[in-house]
């Protein structure tokens, strides 16, 4: 991750949406854990993806990563997208409960572990 003046804006926006959604203040670590969490599920889902790994490994392995990521966006639905050609950490936010500027995918999802 490298922050310049072209991206800095929108990190910084992610940043607001994280503690918004999580109502944490340490929204630095947050973000840093999602990043983790996100490239390790990335693997997980390209060794799917290659078949080296069966769905029954992909849906054990991904328990423990749901949970910690459940447990931090309390009251919103967090999924896990199997496809490695986007993000796989997935937050749906509903309409009603969308903040002006929180930034989200194609599908209107938020997805915490964004690289910049």
């Amino acid at each position: 991750m490298k922050i310049e003046s072209a991206n800095a804006r929108s990190y910084l926006r992610h940043l607001d949406a994280l503690e918004r959604l999580t109502g944490r203040s340490d929204t630095v670590a947050v973000y840093r854990r999602c990043r983790r969490l996100e490239a390790h599920l990335n693997r997980l889902a390209v060794a799917l993806c290659n078949g080296d790994i069966n769905q029954e490994t992909w849906g054990t392995a991904g328990q423990k990563p749901l949970k910690e990521l459940s447990d931090l966006f309390k009251g919103f639905i967090v999924h896990i997208n199997g496809d490695p050609r986007g993000y796989t950490i997935k937050v749906s936010i509903p309409a009603g409960k969308l903040l002006e500027n929180t930034p989200t995918d194609w599908g209107g999802d938020f997805c915490p572990g964004q690289e910049f």
